[in-house]
């Protein structure tokens, strides 16, 4: 422990203690693809901005296609959920589910 003195009072200073490094998390950007629009340009800004000490992010798509992919930084993982068809709704959700508890965003 440490005393500083100024002109009007005496402080006790208490040294620091040594943290754990914090892990990064986990970020999830939801869209339906990266086709062209003001949204998947604003989500690749965002993604390419993002402080990577402080996030991981990901892109969930629910179809891998468009012209912005190649805005896509290359660190940000990306999850294609494959919708091909209006029957593919009960395997994205068993899909999203399983992902949501495993990687816990």
């Amino acid at each position: 422990m440490t005393t500083l003195t100024t002109l009007r009072s005496t402080v006790e200073v208490q040294p620091q203690q040594r943290t754990a490094p914090v892990r990064p998390l986990t970020l999830w950007v939801f869209l339906p693809s990266l086709a062209g629009g003001g949204a998947e340009r604003v989500a690749c800004r965002i993604l390419q901005g993002l402080n990577r000490e402080a996030f991981r992010p990901q892109l969930v798509l629910l179809n891998n296609t468009g012209e912005y992919a190649a805005d896509v930084p290359a660190d940000v993982g990306i999850v294609d959920l494959r919708k091909r068809s209006r029957w593919d709704f009960f395997r994205m959700l068993f899909v999203l589910r399983r992902l949501i508890q495993r990687e816990q965003p």
